[in-house]
């Protein structure tokens, strides 16, 4: 089963970019504050010795797709058919936090470290939302 990091060098050399024009790219698209190393882009493949691979966030997993002209699940987990085959291995594999938004990790650290009525208070809240939104979008003739 191919990796994160693996899919990452491999969408990038089938493309022939270097690490600097993939971190120019994702600065830009991704509209990041502070320009994305080359070495990020490194550590993101697992090309950086002595230094653990890391995963992109989502942003920036969105501008890579974008760039290499694939689904963003297709970086993060692998083709269609290869998700099929090996969901439950992918899904353990990568770090979940790093596809979540700071208002997301924000969200679920606070719910980590609530009391069980404030727990139920916010699932029964989250709920609502959900079925509220579906709602409207089954108005919207959304699906």
């Amino acid at each position: 089963m191919e990796t994160i990091h693996e899919r990452l060098k491999r969408l990038r050399n089938a493309r022939g970019l270097s690490f600097q024009a993939v971190a120019d790219f994702v600065t830009k698209a991704a509209a990041l504050k502070r320009a994305l190393s080359w070495q990020a882009v490194q550590q993101w493949e697992g090309e950086l010795k002595g230094v653990e691979p890391t995963a992109p966030r989502r942003k920036k997993i969105e501008a890579l797709a974008e760039l290499y002209g694939v689904a963003s699940e297709e970086i993060m987990f692998g083709s269609k058919d290869e998700r099929k085959k090996n969901f439950p291995k992918s899904y353990k594999s990568i770090e979940i936090s790093s596809f979540l938004t700071d208002d997301e990790r924000d969200l679920l650290e606070g719910f980590r470290h609530a009391d069980t009525p404030s727990k139920n208070a916010m699932l029964l809240m989250a709920r609502s939302i959900t079925s509220a939104a579906k709602a409207s979008a089954k108005g919207n003739g959304v699906r």
